[in-house]
């Protein structure tokens, strides 16, 4: 039960990591590209998010990164201290 509870936290903690890892790269390389081509009169006008729109949400998905992480992080701090509050018990 607690070994489970554990891995979930870990795997959150894990998952969490890499979201934070995508998005930091995701920012840097949204800063680094050149603007968007002009759109030809030919085809329909596609909206394409402006670097600042991507720039924010990246931002928010930072922050939601950050929460899971640290929320999975709770998680398994609580299982290592129920694991070590089953060991005093039976020992």
């Amino acid at each position: 039960m607690i070994g489970s509870v554990l891995n979930a936290g870990l795997e959150g903690v894990h998952k969490g990591m890499n979201g934070l890892h995508k998005t930091a790269r995701d920012m840097a390389s949204a800063t680094t590209q050149a603007a968007p081509a002009p759109a030809t009169t030919q085809s329909p006008v596609v909206s394409q998010p402006s670097p600042e729109n991507s720039l924010a949400e990246s931002m928010v998905e930072l922050r939601l990164y950050e929460a899971t992480t640290q929320a999975s992080a709770k998680v398994v701090k609580a299982a290592d201290e129920m694991l070590g509050t089953l060991i005093d018990t039976f020992a």
